[in-house]
């Protein structure tokens, strides 16, 4: 009795199989199908009696096509249909196969032209019989998420606006500055990111996002540096610079962008030289010049290079002198002094000496020396510039000098006593 039983439920259940199957291959017939069932490529097939669940809640809808996939491959798809009597919307899915293989499976709106990924997945075993009208299978599925895209100005992303995304999906979103620009900054739901090149993914979206991007212009800076000293100017484009200072000059690159020129002036100070006031000394004295040893060199009017020098009257050979030095500092930059020296000539200078005596004078090219004893005296004669018109050594002290031309010139006697002369022709 137990073996009838069992045998007559086993064919009504058949029956009701095969009662839905005919049912959903009329229906199926009816749509335009947006997959295509494998007839006649596999000998066995498996079947599935299901419900979509969307949200968690059953989705009441007869424009629904579920599809078994293996891989890209379509294994079986049919459309759902409402039965009143167990007031569902009811799936009959014919999947074909010869082997076993993973199935996955996906959901399409033909009303709203939405595709969803269902998150169920099995595996392909022919004459299988999986749910019943009572008890069916479920394929879960999920609302799209929508990832709202935005960008400043400057540039775009793309996809832009709301984008619809599928649970569970990945959508990726490429950022394209315009010339001269770059990404500043990029917000996904409103936090900061770091992007590493110009995309960015939303990975396993099961949830709504929003994705914000600016953009900066790019700026190519060129450091400069100069120095002039004080007093000086420095030519930056067309413009004359004499106060230290950053200054900015703005060029245009090949593509159009711009390049700016960062010049950082220094002024420099001029060094402060003082060589003091004016000197005089007397015929047989010196001086020593000096200036601070601080400065990278040193150029004298005697041709010295040192911080320092000595002068007399037997350098310059002149009772009168100018000496002036130059510095010039680490940077290049110059300063100077010049002192006059000046030597006297003894008390007798310019008339009778003490004890000796020039006549004539003016002369008209013959004078004579005349000193209270009669000795062998060491006599010099120089112009006003220095230079020795006469030497030797004199008893007799007539002093010829016809070649000369009208002027004064100095008589220096044994290097201690001095006069002056006026030559008249």
């Amino acid at each position: 009795m137990k073996k009838n039983v069992s045998n007559l439920f086993q064919a009504t259940k058949q029956f009701i199989l095969i009662v839905f199957l005919l049912a959903f291959t009329i229906c199926g017939a009816m749509a335009q199908m947006r997959w295509t069932n494998p007839t006649g490529i596999y000998s066995g097939n498996m079947n599935i009696m299901a419900v979509v669940i969307l949200d968690g809640v059953e989705f009441r809808s007869d424009m629904l096509e579920v599809g078994a996939f293996y891989e890209d491959e379509c294994r079986g798809t049919i459309m759902t249909e409402y039965f009143p009597f167990f007031d569902k919307y009811l799936c009959f899915l014919m999947v074909y196969g010869d082997g076993s293989v993973p199935l996955t499976f996906k959901v399409y709106d033909h009303e709203t032209d939405m595709e969803y990924n269902a998150g169920n997945t099995m595996t392909y075993n022919t004459n299988d019989i999986i749910g019943n009208p009572v008890t069916p299978y479920e394929f879960m599925i999920h609302s799209p998420h929508t990832i709202t895209a935005t960008a400043g100005a400057n540039g775009t992303i793309t996809p832009a606006g709301e984008v619809s995304v599928s649970h569970a999906a990945n959508q990726n979103f490429t950022i394209i500055p315009e010339n001269c620009y770059e990404i500043d900054e990029v917000l996904v739901d409103n936090e900061l990111i770091t992007l590493s090149g110009n995309t960015y993914t939303f990975e396993n979206v099961d949830d709504d996002h929003t994705i914000h991007v600016t953009f900066k212009q790019i700026i190519y800076t060129t450091p400069v540096t100069a120095s002039i000293c004080n007093g000086e100017s420095y030519d930056f484009f067309g413009t004359d610079l004499t106060m230290a200072g950053t200054y900015n000059h703005t060029l245009q690159t090949i593509h159009g962008c711009d390049s700016i020129i960062e010049l950082t002036l220094t002024v420099n100070p001029i060094p402060v030289v003082d060589l003091g006031e004016d000197i005089e000394l007397e015929m047989n004295e010196s001086v020593t010049l000096s200036v601070e040893p601080i400065y990278q060199s040193y150029l004298w009017s005697t041709g010295e290079t040192t911080s320092q020098i000595t002068v007399s009257r037997e350098i310059f050979q002149s009772d009168t002198s100018m000496v002036w030095v130059v510095v010039t500092t680490m940077e290049g930059c110059t300063g100077s002094d010049t002192i006059q020296i000046s030597f006297k000539l003894s008390i007798n200078t310019y008339t009778q000496a003490e004890y000796f005596r020039i006549y004539p004078n003016p002369a008209n090219g013959i004078f004579y020396i005349e000193f209270d004893e009669p000795a062998k005296r060491d006599i010099q004669v120089f112009d006003l510039i220095g230079r020795t018109i006469l030497k030797g050594s004199y008893i007799e002290q007539k002093i010829e000098l016809n070649l000369l031309h009208t002027g004064t010139y100095i008589v220096n006697i044994n290097n201690s006593l001095s006069a002056k002369v006026f030559i008249m022709k």
